[in-house]
């Protein structure tokens, strides 16, 4: 029952304690309803409530009856109000207990990758301004290597023309590796290393150089550490820093290195492909 349905039925029993007999038109009044209003409230009430309409008269049948009716009305209304008020009270402990719960959750979660990985974070710590050192001059190392060995086939080749043509063969098989190598060490430098790989390193965006690589099907390869080796296939010698520096970025550093695709780390790249 609603509030206001409660302070009518209180005003009601006030009204019939003083008459078994009352004109509807001063019930309305007094309730400060229409007489049609009144009418429809008495039908609703009429089945909890003994009374009858004569006329433009309520007559209580028994007026006893009547007001303990009343008051079983006021009392269900009140039972019903206290259980409601216990429920909701009931429903905010438990999402206060929930959301402790998730909390200390969380916490704990914390707590234990802190505790899962000081070592590796201490060595990062450690090693993390050689690795800045090392990656934003890698560039240079590469540079020098792919010229002496260009220069180098240059000069090979003309020097074996004045050799005998077995020896010729063999020296100009290395001359052309040579150029070759050194061409694609040159071409990774100018696409990939200068203007991905030291500029990354130098802001340390260490995130970014772990999650940028290549898919191959449901792996992935960070395209720092493709290069490198690559680099290093083509000139060992002027591949050292720039291999030493990713492998410790993507093997030591606080980015969580995956090898398989997933749809983080996919998210991840999309996101870096768009800057």
């Amino acid at each position: 029952m609603k509030s206001d349905d409660a302070e009518l039925l209180q005003k009601f029993q006030s009204i019939m304690s003083i008459s078994n007999r009352v004109k509807k038109a001063d019930v309305a009044g007094a309730l400060g309803l229409t007489e049609n209003e009144l009418l429809q409230k008495l039908i609703r009430w009429r089945e909890q409530l003994s009374f009858k309409i004569d006329g433009d008269m309520i007559v209580a049948d028994d007026m006893p009856k009547l007001v303990e009716a009343l008051d079983q009305q006021f009392d269900a209304w009140n039972s019903r109000e206290s259980t409601k008020g216990e429920k909701i009270f009931e429903e905010v402990e438990r999402r206060d207990l929930d959301s402790r719960q998730v909390d200390a959750e969380i916490q704990h979660k914390n707590e234990t990758q802190l505790n899962e990985t000081p070592q590796a974070n201490s060595t990062w710590n450690k090693h993390e301004q050689s690795v800045v050192i090392l990656g934003q001059y890698s560039w240079l190392l590469i540079l020098i290597a792919a010229s002496y060995n260009l220069v180098s086939s240059i000069i090979l080749l003309n020097m074996s023309f004045m050799l005998p043509p077995l020896t010729f063969s063999g020296i100009r098989a290395i001359s052309i590796w040579y150029m070759v190598s050194s061409s694609g060490c040159l071409v990774i430098l100018l696409l990939y290393v200068l203007p991905v790989f030291v500029k990354k390193v130098q802001a340390r965006d260490w995130e970014f150089i772990v999650y940028d690589a290549f898919n191959f099907g449901r792996f992935r390869v960070p395209k720092s550490l493709f290069f490198s080796f690559l680099l290093f296939a083509l000139n060992y010698w002027g591949a050292i820093m720039i291999l030493i520096a990713a492998i410790f970025i993507c093997f030591l550093s606080p980015m969580k290195l995956s090898w398989k695709k997933n749809s983080t780390s996919s998210a991840k790249e999309k996101v870096f492909y768009g800057k």
